[in-house]
């Protein structure tokens, strides 16, 4: 069973990690 607020959730999470996941790639490189 697949929600739209659990999209909206992982959506959400996606888009708070992935930048916060490449600014630590960034900064150990």
């Amino acid at each position: 069973m697949f929600s739209g607020r659990m999209l909206v959730a992982l959506l959400m999470g996606f888009a708070s990690g992935l930048p916060l996941l490449l600014t630590g790639s960034v900064l150990q490189a």
